[in-house]
């Protein structure tokens, strides 16, 4: 068939004696029309499960448009693979990235007139992050202002999640991760529990929140009431015998301890000791100085009879 547009024929005739003679006639076809294709409806497709990328499924898949009359196809993508094809009415495609193309079809008719017409295929990214390594923490008050922190991980099937953070107790102390992923806090976790919540959020905005607590035990010695050292006036005790009453004066009140000292300056003793949580307390003994007994009388008169 001719197809659009301007066509020269040439003609020659010879007699065999004399030179070949050529003449040309010219063909024009004028007034064809390009052929009316309807493209199908833009397609949203998921990622695959841990994938960033999209993939045909039985339910979601491209599908060839429709012509008013016999074409050839082409079709292309947006993102310059050639992993495209048809077969009658099949697509075959490869993986979709997550930001989506567009496939072109051109459409052409036996004149070779052209129509084109473009599909937007969109991909959605609804897979949360996944979140890992948070544990829970228990400490004593005595030791709750060195208590660390540390950002958990986050992985996510197509980019690095960013972490948010927010916990109760607010007023006593409060946790924040800035934009390297520094955690600090300020303030001091207080006795009982804190919950912190750790948010991971991706670039398509979904988020997954994590639980972590805090439990602070209190530590806090609470001294039982040390009855005053006796001692005799001029004498002080040592400070052996000064820890010798301590231990049986904790003992009687049935106080844990680990580590008694006592220290002497002076007339002062001074005495710390730690409890099973490793918490350390201190205090002054009271002495009581008792006063010596007046000297025996040595002065005697004899009398014989």
């Amino acid at each position: 068939n001719f197809g659009a547009g301007s066509v020269d024929i040439v003609w020659t005739v010879t007699d065999g004696v004399n030179e070949p003679v050529t003449c040309k006639q010219n063909v024009q076809i004028t007034g064809g029309n390009s052929p009316v294709i309807t493209c199908p409806d833009a397609l949203t497709m998921q990622t695959v499960a841990g994938k960033c990328y999209g993939v045909q499924t039985d339910d979601v898949k491209l599908t060839v448009p429709t012509a008013n009359e016999a074409v050839t196809w082409t079709v292309s993508r947006s993102d310059g693979k050639d992993n495209i094809s048809y077969s009658g009415d099949n697509v075959t495609t490869g993986e979709i990235p997550k930001e989506g193309i567009i496939v072109t079809w051109v459409a052409k008719n036996d004149l070779g007139y052209e129509a084109t017409c473009t599909q937007t295929v969109t991909v959605e990214d609804k897979e949360n992050p996944v979140i890992s390594g948070i544990s829970n923490i228990e400490e004593v008050s005595c030791k709750a202002s060195g208590i660390v922190i540390s950002k958990p991980t986050a992985t996510d099937n197509c980019d690095v999640p960013e972490f948010s953070v927010s916990n109760d107790n607010s007023d006593k102390v409060t946790v924040s991760i800035d934009a390297a992923g520094n955690v600090s806090y300020t303030g001091t976790f207080p006795i009982g529990k804190t919950t912190i919540k750790w948010t991971a959020r991706d670039e398509a905005g979904n988020t997954t929140t994590v639980e972590q607590t805090v439990t602070v035990t209190d530590g806090k010695i609470t001294l039982p009431e040390i009855t005053p050292m006796n001692y005799c006036k001029g004498t002080l005790p040592t400070e052996d015998e000064a820890k010798t009453y301590l231990r049986n004066q904790l003992a009687s009140a049935s106080v844990q301890y680990n580590d008694l000292e006592v220290t002497k300056t002076g007339g002062v003793y001074s005495f710390s000791f730690t409890n099973e949580h490793g918490c350390l307390t201190s205090g002054d003994l009271e002495l009581n100085e008792l006063p010596l007994p007046d000297a025996p009388k040595t002065d005697f008169t004899y009398c014989p009879e």
